[in-house]
């Protein structure tokens, strides 16, 4: 087996994990609690750390630390705490739609225009990468479409069962908006919850949906729309994803490949604390005091998110070492733009576990967009070269 093949079963792997880790997050543990985006995403980075040194069991070089996972760390950290934010503003289709997008435009442009990789013909990989973003938008197309039917429905049927409806009170609102200084919603707001109480199934079933009586944030004393917000959030998240291995690149021949994993975790360790520090200093300067400055803080439900948010860590970094083996192999552009195809496995888990689509028309919608993108990945993945232009 080629070290070409390596590269497309590692970006098989990265395309499993990336595509599954969302999944825990809607366990019933993960949707009994409130939780801050940050949180998520500091579950995510403690887990990644902790694996991290496992590679050193699959590979003989010795590890050194490389200054460019910080940087690698200032891509994701941000980066995937904006996912979190963008998918409970904006949803789940049009976000990861927009996310998994420009991801695979970015990292083909970097691979193509700044590292010069090798490719067979220039042309057919941009046509692939343009069949893929076809095919991408038409999954989330479909998705979004059958979502804003079931508002519609939602908003026209009147009867809704006393028993059926959980009103809770947003207390800690604002810490979900906390990173950029302002309340998330007014005091007096509160989320209608529909749907059948989230304790009669470990998995939240796929109709619940939020209703909220603010479309609009406030962010630093000017109003937003909530889902204007969460798609910018998408837009910044699908760069810094396309991004985050680029400085891998520049690592050198001892920190880079599969080793680069414990560096990136590392770096992304030091931000994620930088960020903890920063949120810290932001709460104690309005409260004034160091004490009520750490009650802001927004809560780790430890006890309540630890599997949730463990597991989907641990997910989440199977797929970035399979990212990272799939870059090392085939090159920033073919790599990491094949390893988008998670969008593709994020689907399936979303209409056949959690049946957030349902209806033949909505599905096989879907499915011709999961088609397209793939005969675009089929395609890019012929284009490879056997020598990348260093």
């Amino acid at each position: 087996m080629t070290l070409e093949w390596y590269g497309y079963i590692a970006a098989a792997v990265a395309a499993v994990g990336h595509g599954s880790y969302t999944a825990p997050l809607k366990s019933r543990a993960a949707d009994s609690v409130d939780v801050h985006p940050y949180v998520m995403q500091t579950y995510k980075v403690l887990v990644c750390f902790l694996t991290s040194w496992l590679v050193l069991l699959f590979t003989d070089d010795v590890f050194v630390f490389s200054p460019w996972g910080i940087i690698s760390g200032l891509f994701w950290v941000p980066g995937g705490t904006c996912t979190i934010f963008a998918v409970r503003n904006a949803g789940i289709a049009i976000s990861i739609g927009i996310y998994s997008a420009l991801a695979v435009l970015v990292s083909y442009c970097w691979g193509a225009f700044i590292f010069h990789e090798s490719m067979k013909d220039e042309w057919v990989s941009s046509s692939s990468i343009f069949i893929m973003l076809i095919g991408l938008c038409g999954m989330a197309y479909s998705s979004s479409q059958y979502l804003s039917s079931k508002n519609m429905e939602d908003c026209s049927h009147d009867d809704i069962s006393s028993r059926d409806k959980h009103v809770f009170e947003v207390n800690r609102i604002d810490d979900d908006i906390s990173s950029l200084g302002e309340k998330l919603l007014p005091p007096e707001s509160v989320l209608e919850l529909q749907g059948e109480s989230a304790h009669h199934s470990e998995i939240s079933p796929p109709d619940l949906r939020l209703k909220k009586k603010s479309t609009s944030i406030l962010i630093f004393g000017r109003k937003f729309n909530r889902r204007s917000v969460g798609i910018v959030c998408a837009v910044y998240a699908g760069v810094s994803s396309g991004s985050v291995l680029v400085p891998m690149h520049y690592s050198g021949d001892k920190a880079n490949g599969l080793i680069y994993v414990i560096s990136f975790a590392i770096g992304a360790l030091i931000v994620l604390t930088f960020g903890w520090f920063l949120m810290l200093l932001f709460f104690v300067s309005r409260a004034r005091s160091f004490s009520r400055g750490i009650a802001k803080l927004p809560s780790l439900h430890f006890q309540t998110l630890w599997f949730p948010g463990g597991l989907a860590g641990l997910l989440w970094n199977v797929g970035n070492v399979g990212g990272i083996m799939s870059v090392e192999y085939l090159g920033e552009g073919v790599g990491y733009s094949i390893t988008q195809s998670a969008l593709i496995v994020s689907g399936l888990w979303g209409i056949f576990w959690f049946k957030e689509i349902v209806g033949s028309k909505y599905i096989i919608s879907w499915f011709v967009g999961a088609f397209v993108c793939m005969v675009g990945i089929i395609l890019l993945s012929y284009e490879h070269s056997d020598g990348v232009d260093e």
